[in-house]
């Protein structure tokens, strides 16, 4: 079988040099009964050989830009994907596309599937998949907060499913999945000026117990003031002061709200607690010192 000669231009970040020639066997046929283990061993290993000389040409054609963290991982961008897939010849063919609804306890949502043939022209070929749904948290959180129906976008997340699919497509044609971070930095892209994606959490609400634990310490409070809300805040201000190991800094708070760790409130809490109980002995004290 002839031998396909697919000539690379491999930039180094985005920046032209000089033209490199590679030399990609068509895949063998299955081996015939006579060959020995060795022989489909030392293939096997080629073939290895082969696939890392073409994960790091790919990522040489790529530049920071073409990058995401998300998740910790990096991810290829519908641009840096095509970019790569210009210079490589992969194609793709017989695009569909359709709209589903499913449901879940938020009620029904919708979802985006795209579909296709990507191929090289050695004759290798896969069939992929892109999906996009309006549950996705780029388009349905802001502020880690649902967005209502009418701010998110339809067409949004119809393009989203298509560079999915796109995404998709080229990286299981040509092996570029799981990718680490040392890879990139082998191929000469600056890891640290990837673009990060990040999703806000919502706000946490207070459990049971902190809500329990607050109260406690506004009724301390208020009997160590005699009543008086005034002097009763100024006794939690003052219980809840700290000074930061971090940075030596004072911190302090002007209302019971403001403390929102669970180490936090427990320390104002003790504070209090050994106030009050001091109150309380020097009451009972006083008592017992009454003449009878």
């Amino acid at each position: 079988m002839k031998e396909q000669e697919i000539l690379l231009q491999v930039p180094q970040n985005g920046e032209a040099v000089e033209t490199v020639v590679d030399v990609i066997k068509p895949q063998s046929p299955p081996a015939p009964p006579e060959t020995s283990l060795d022989q489909i061993v030392a293939q096997a290993e080629q073939n290895v050989q082969l696939a890392k000389r073409l994960i790091q040409a790919a990522l040489k054609m790529t530049i920071e830009a073409d990058w995401v963290d998300q998740g910790g991982k990096p991810y290829l961008t519908h641009a840096g994907a095509e970019k790569i897939a210009r210079r490589f010849g992969v194609c793709w063919e017989n695009v569909r596309c359709w709209k589903e609804w499913s449901e879940d306890e938020k009620g029904r949502f919708y979802i985006y599937t795209f579909t296709g043939k990507f191929y090289l022209k050695s004759g290798d070929s896969i069939e992929a998949v892109g999906t996009c749904s309006q549950r996705d948290k780029f388009f349905s959180l802001a502020n880690g907060q649902p967005r209502p129906l009418s701010e998110i976008d339809e067409t949004n997340i119809k393009k989203a499913a298509y560079s999915n699919l796109i995404v998709n497509g080229i990286t299981h044609l040509l092996g570029l999945r799981s990718l680490s971070w040392d890879q990139l930095k082998e191929a000469g892209i600056n890891v640290d000026k990837i673009a990060k994606v990040e999703f806000k959490e919502a706000p946490k609400q207070a459990s049971e117990e902190m809500k329990r634990k607050k109260e406690e310490i506004w009724k301390m409070a208020l009997e160590l003031a005699n009543g008086d809300e005034e002097l009763a805040k100024n006794h939690i201000k003052l219980a809840s002061t700290f000074k930061s190991k971090k940075d030596g800094k004072v911190v302090t708070v002007n209302s019971l709200d403001e403390i929102n760790s669970d180490r936090w409130l427990n320390y104002t809490h003790h504070q209090l607690s050994t106030l009050l109980d001091k109150k309380i002995n020097r009451k009972e004290g006083g008592k017992n010192d009454q003449p009878r």
